[in-house]
């Protein structure tokens, strides 16, 4: 397996582990907002801190999803850079065999139409000693 295969691998596997991690923080933080939300509407408190509470934990909800976006438009962004490296790796590949198979058979073409005008310059030898 080449060297750039297996670095495709390894980053592959760290940015699915950061993805996973990404993932985990996001429940945790889904339950932080939960229970906090819970907690809000079961205190007793007035409706003016009631509301700034409310209002605090709405801005800390936007805050971290605003994170969490970041992070996951990183972690996609690392990916199609990959698969665009991938991509054009295949396509240096794919031309250079394509350029060579096509070299060979202009070879070929050579050799065959070389034969050809032997066999010709032989044909007409022999006819000419018969002559």
């Amino acid at each position: 397996m080449s060297d750039s295969r297996m670095n495709e691998m390894s980053e592959y596997h760290e940015n699915k582990v950061f993805a996973s991690r990404v993932n985990n923080v996001g429940w945790f933080l889904a339950g932080l907002g939960l229970g906090a939300a819970v907690g809000i509407f079961y205190a007793p408190k007035s409706g003016q801190q009631l509301r700034a509470d409310i209002l605090r934990s709405v801005d800390q909800s936007r805050d971290s999803l605003i994170a969490r976006s970041r992070e996951a438009r990183q972690v996609v962004n690392s990916w199609v850079d990959t698969a665009k490296d991938v991509v054009e790796e295949k396509k240096e590949q794919i031309v250079a065999v394509a350029d060579r198979e096509l070299r060979s058979a202009k070879r070929q073409k050579d050799n065959i139409a070389s034969a050809i005008d032997a066999g010709r310059e032989a044909y007409k030898a022999g006819t000419d000693t018969k002559s």
